[in-house]
């Protein structure tokens, strides 16, 4: 008998825990998470989800001509939440990791909307406004001229 209670007792505990949401406060999205998606494609940068790409995801990429260019969403195409690209001179700058990308409170986007990065490349960071509010760093872990994988994870700071 007590040799089956213990994986009962487990088996309750996991059907009734509550199941992630990321409209809880974001106690529910993947810390990191990574996702692969295309053109006219975009991503929730708290589940992982691939979406059809429009301004209601997180972060789209439509085809720029031959290679991938990415916009973060918003409330509509013309009004993208903060992003920060980390392109001086309009080139993106590549980091060796998801950790090397910066992540302090001096980084986060100063504009109040974001830009579309037309130049972006494997290594490449951002940090942008997910569409619940929070923010989130990235990082190209992959692209091609038809396919990018991004490896994510929450940031702690107040909306600007």
């Amino acid at each position: 008998m007590k040799k089956h209670l213990i994986p009962l007792i487990m088996l309750c505990a996991i059907a009734f825990s509550p199941a992630c949401d990321s409209d809880s406060g974001g106690g529910g999205c993947l810390d990191p998470g990574q996702v692969t998606f295309g053109a006219e494609q975009g991503a929730d940068l708290c589940t992982g989800e691939v979406l059809p790409g429009s301004h209601a995801t997180d972060l789209w990429a439509v085809d720029g001509g031959g290679k991938l260019a990415f916009m973060s969403g918003g409330d509509s195409a013309p009004k993208p939440r903060p992003v920060s690209w980390f392109n001086p001179g309009g080139y993106q700058k590549a980091y060796e990791s998801l950790a090397m990308v910066p992540s302090s409170a001096a980084d986060l986007p100063t504009d109040p909307i974001g830009i579309t990065l037309q130049k972006a490349k494997e290594g490449g960071g951002f940090i942008l406004m997910r569409s619940d509010g929070r923010w989130v760093k990235g990082w190209f872990a992959s692209l091609t001229a038809t396919q990018v994988t991004v490896q994510f994870a929450p940031l702690e700071f107040d909306s600007p």
